[in-house]
């Protein structure tokens, strides 16, 4: 039997003895069904590069599997941080639409503020209402300019919280 088939022959054995594994780690990981296929693809892939390196090809698939869910979840709250990064700048700088009125908007963002934590809110002015960059908002509130982006990533996260528990996020910006 040559090397590739040999090899081929092996990684059929991993995925038929990983299988219902894997299917457990996507089944905790609460990955939707159309995006888990993608998913374990990607791993095999990896386990395919690195083939030679690895030890214990089972555990190794099922934590890349794994590090592939963290990252798929990160990606999905991150899109959603984006755009409801976007939605408050627009909130606070451009027009609403015409049955609207720009008070309405101003309104719902500063109660939703009122429940994120102080330094959040601080934050969130200084870029939002001021419009200080990210890197000079943390400077001026004591944070390190490495630093900036993810404190404002976390604040944003608390106000999308609030903002979608009170159901302001669904109606305004349709994420």
């Amino acid at each position: 039997m040559s090397l590739a088939s040999r090899i081929e022959y092996d990684l059929e054995d991993l995925l038929g003895n990983v299988r219902p594994r894997a299917l457990r780690v996507l089944g905790h990981f609460r990955i939707p069904e159309q995006d888990a296929d993608d998913l374990l693809q990607q791993s095999f892939l990896v386990l395919l590069y690195k083939r030679h390196e690895v030890r214990d090809p089972e555990r190794w698939f099922l934590g890349v599997l794994r590090n592939h869910c963290r990252r798929y979840w990160q990606g999905r709250r991150r899109a959603l941080y984006t755009a409801v990064d976007s939605a408050v700048l627009e909130g606070l700088a451009a027009p609403v639409d015409p049955d609207q009125p720009r008070s309405d908007v101003r309104r719902d963002l500063d109660a939703a503020l009122g429940h994120v934590p102080a330094r959040c809110r601080q934050l969130l002015r200084l870029r939002y209402e001021q419009g200080y960059r990210p890197v000079e908002a943390a400077r001026r509130l004591g944070y390190r300019a490495s630093s900036a982006y993810k404190v404002l990533e976390r604040c944003i996260a608390s106000l999308t919280t609030r903002l979608t528990s009170c159901g302001i996020v669904a109606r305004r910006t349709n994420v």
